[in-house]
């Protein structure tokens, strides 16, 4: 199963209009920031840039912070629709599990994409199905998973 592919940000003009979203979003420690694609520009899939402070830590911290995020997005990139984001992950976020971390991305991606009034995409059969987040009462994995699979004691 191939996933639909997740852009960077490469022009001054993107990362200007994220300055001023079309729609922001936050859920738990990740905010979002949205802008739909520019006129006569196709888009068929999401753009994202990051935007991760030195209050996260060392530059080690950041970048594995960077990397898990990008995971993040991969998974969230079926539901997510086309156009350029920034997200925004609030101090204290690398100490999240990779579920919780997932689930926050994609909810944050859908929710600034929503304030600006652009639907969710439709997942395709055989895709991966959005990720919803554990009502109360509803049991969570215990084990931290990361985006290559378990993460044992030592790696952690």
């Amino acid at each position: 199963m191939t996933r639909p592919a997740v852009g960077r940000i490469r022009e001054r003009s993107t990362f200007r209009a994220l300055s001023r979203p079309v729609g922001r979003a936050g859920r738990g420690p990740v905010r979002a920031s949205f802008v739909p694609p520019a006129d006569g520009r196709p888009a068929t899939f999401p753009q994202v840039g990051y935007a991760i402070s030195r209050q996260h830590g060392s530059a080690v911290v950041r970048n594995r912070l960077r990397r898990r995020l990008r995971a993040a997005v991969r998974q969230a990139a079926p539901v997510t629709p086309a156009g350029s984001y920034l997200l925004r992950p609030v101090p204290g976020t690398a100490e999240l599990g990779f579920p919780e971390l997932t689930r926050a991305v994609e909810q944050a991606l859908l929710a600034a994409a929503s304030a600006a009034g652009v639907p969710p995409v439709v997942a395709i059969s055989g895709e991966a199905a959005p990720v919803t987040p554990a009502g109360p009462g509803e049991a969570t994995s215990g084990g931290a998973a990361g985006p290559d699979g378990p993460v044992t004691g030592s790696q952690r």
